[in-house]
């Protein structure tokens, strides 16, 4: 005998498990929705590190971004699976350092 409340349970668990990651992810990355000037400085300093390092943008991804420096990482999609390569960049001058883990 089921509950007529099972289904709604249900589908706030479910909804609940499909949320949390993404709203993880968007949390990491709450400066590009709220600042226009971080907005634009990360689209030139994606396109400057992938135009420098002979990436495609569709091979980078955004792991956080702060208001001075965001932390990319890039993996080619390739058949078979690659080493993934994590960065930093500074807004600012567009420095490049690997990632502190």
């Amino acid at each position: 005998m089921t509950s007529s409340r099972t289904p709604a349970l249900l589908f706030c668990l479910l909804f609940t498990i499909i949320a949390a990651p993404l709203l993880l992810r968007a949390w990491a990355i709450r400066p590009l929705f709220f600042d226009a000037a971080v907005r634009s400085q990360t689209q030139v300093a994606l396109s400057q590190v992938a135009q420098s390092r002979g990436w495609i943008l569709s091979d980078i991804s955004l792991r956080s971004v702060t208001a001075d420096s965001l932390t990319l990482v890039h993996r080619e999609h390739r058949r078979v699976p690659s080493d993934a390569a994590c960065l930093m960049v500074k807004l600012s001058t567009f420095e490049v350092s690997p990632c502190e883990s």
